[in-house]
């Protein structure tokens, strides 16, 4: 299975960037943001108006978003006329892509609201993020509560339904590389998508794996860390590869695209 990039064409309506920033940061929030400072800074010193319009709000914004991406020794550099980057910068399509959960930190008032005390920050908005190997992300859900069937899709619970919906927008057919971890990984997504033409490996909860009675850990512990073990089954046309791997203790994988050789030794 070769991943195989889609060529885009060109719509000169949208483009550019700011084009979907537009899409979070519009004029209507702008002007919200405009009128309650210059009314807070006339509430503090009415000597001292601050009288921003829209246009500085934008520039305003603008710096906060380069100082973030770009990181300098200094502040002066900012202002730099000297270009510090590649004229021309290579644009791939990224490969590989990955799925997991993120809290977004939040204390205040809000149904939204969850609590997980195995995060570093427990308190916040729970978010289901499809990312690339840079961090950006393609697409997220906030958890209110219950997950729905993705439509034009079979329900495949929760755990795989949410998946589903965020990939939606992830072009089909042409073997992105997709990771995530034991609480969406299931016989039954992977082999959906793999007919859809999307590549994944996940690890999976020993609960999961039916009929396949993998060596208990005590067992291949005394073949030592690094042991592995590997099943293999033709499901509906589609190659299943379930591999248990033992280090301190065992990690069931279920790839549809990588299996355990080449095999190599290596010393720690």
């Amino acid at each position: 299975m070769e991943f195989e990039a889609l060529e885009y064409e060109d719509d000169p309506d949208n483009d550019k960037p700011i084009y979907f920033l537009k899409k979070f940061i519009t004029n209507e929030l702008l002007d919200i943001i405009v009128n309650e400072s210059n009314k807070y800074a006339v509430q503090s010193n009415l000597n001292d108006p601050l009288k921003i319009t829209r246009a500085e709000l934008k520039q305003f914004i603008g710096i906060l978003f380069a100082t973030s991406l770009m990181k300098m020794p200094s502040t002066r550099m900012y202002w730099s006329k000297e270009f510090y980057f590649n004229k021309v910068a290579d644009l791939r399509p990224y490969e590989q892509l990955c799925i997991d959960e993120q809290i977004v930190p939040f204390k205040g008032k809000s149904n939204l609201k969850q609590y997980n005390p195995k995060k570093p920050k427990k308190w916040g908005y729970k978010l289901h993020v499809v990312s690339g190997t840079d961090g950006l992300v393609h697409n997220f859900e906030i958890y209110t509560g219950s997950i729905g069937t993705c439509p034009n899709q079979p329900d495949l619970k929760a755990s795989g339904n949410i998946v589903l919906i965020l990939l939606q927008n992830i072009p089909q057919n042409i073997w992105h590389k997709l990771y995530f971890d034991n609480w969406y990984t299931s016989l039954p997504l992977v082999k959906l998508l793999h007919t859809q033409g999307i590549a994944c490996l996940g690890t999976l909860r020993s609960n999961r794996l039916l009929n396949c009675k993998m060596s208990p850990d005590k067992d291949m512990k005394k073949n030592g860390s690094g042991s592995v073990e590997l099943w293999t089954a033709d499901s509906d046309g589609v190659e299943l590869r379930a591999i248990k791997w033992y280090d301190n203790r065992g990690v069931n994988w279920l790839p549809t695209y990588e299996s355990i050789n080449p095999f190599t030794e290596v010393e720690l």
